[in-house]
């Protein structure tokens, strides 16, 4: 598309034309995509596209069903739900979880995923007397039950929202992936599962650490591996998940099955498996923590409706 393009529209009052309505575009690179859409308030707008909707162009333009007999144009993502997709990341701390799914975002933009995540909450989290930059640490062990309370939160409106998901968490324990996809019945899920070795594992998060400052503390990690289960598609035997595809994106299932249970063998003895959905600390939540989290949720939750 060249610079200076420009969307016209023609605005009306009844039957009586108040002229031509020129919007300027920025300039877009080859194969953007345009969506037209109107905001205005207290209006009611009907649009028309073509003639049998009763458009009458103006000399030089060309009705909207046009680009379509032009092969200019070409519908959007159906947003039905039993035509969405939810997908759910699964793999420790640092394993690419995050990198895989904004990738994954990028090569597919036809489908318009959400990202989800609790660290995705964590960074539109401001607490006095807590430094958000290269204080990861701290942040995870003051703020994560909040922002694990948001989160659900948004998951709950997300399921009642038409759209194409990636739930970009750890989700290693069984029950907790079986509880956050429940309100997706209608949705295809797919599952990522993140397994590199521990060798490389170890490279990766210590290049997170030197390049972002994040580090989980270790007794989380521990206790994410003591119950770290891999998940199994629904048609495989002694399945109660949920999961139309499960993808191994590194190790196969089998390497990444031995691989856990060696690591789950060397941990120290005084972590035990816990067959809950989550940690068995609590945390009490001050009072402005709890204003946080209606903040977040009421912001967040506007934001999946507009995307």
């Amino acid at each position: 598309m060249a610079n200076g393009l420009v969307l016209r529209g023609i605005l009306m009052r009844g039957e009586k034309g108040l002229g031509l309505v020129d919007t300027p575009l920025r300039p877009m690179r080859w194969g953007s995509a345009l969506f037209p859409h109107v905001l205005l308030k207290n209006v009611i707008v009907e649009m028309q596209f073509s003639r049998e909707d009763g458009l009458l162009p103006v000399d030089g333009y060309e009705p909207w069903a046009s680009a379509f007999s032009q092969r200019n144009s070409e519908f959007g993502p159906s947003f039905e739900q039993n035509k969405c997709e939810v997908m759910m990341m699964v793999g420790l701390p640092a394993t690419g979880k995050s990198t895989w799914a904004e990738k994954w975002v990028k090569e597919h933009q036809e489908k318009r995923y959400i990202l989800l995540g609790t660290n995705l909450v964590l960074e539109q989290m401001k607490v006095p007397g807590l430094l958000r930059k290269n204080n990861y640490g701290e942040r995870f062990e003051r703020l994560m039950d909040c922002a694990t309370w948001i989160f659900n939160k948004l998951l709950t409106r997300a399921a009642n929202t038409p759209r194409n998901f990636i739930i970009d968490q750890t989700n290693v324990y069984k029950n907790a992936r079986i509880r956050k996809l429940r309100p997706f019945a209608n949705y295809r899920k797919t599952d990522v599962v993140m397994f590199p070795t521990p060798s490389e594992l170890k490279s990766r998060a210590a290049k997170r650490f030197n390049e972002m400052g994040k580090e989980i503390p270790a007794e989380a990690v521990n206790e994410m591996t003591a119950n770290f289960v891999l998940p199994l598609s629904k048609d495989m035997p002694h399945s109660k998940e949920p999961f139309d595809e499960v993808i191994f994106t590194e190790l196969s299932r089998d390497e990444a099955q031995r691989t856990l249970d060696d690591m789950q063998r060397v941990l120290p003895r005084n972590v035990t498996p816990s067959y809950g959905n989550s940690g068995n600390q609590k945390h009490v939540m001050v009072p402005l923590l709890l204003f946080l989290k209606q903040c977040l949720v009421c912001f967040m939750s506007s934001w999946i409706r507009l995307v």
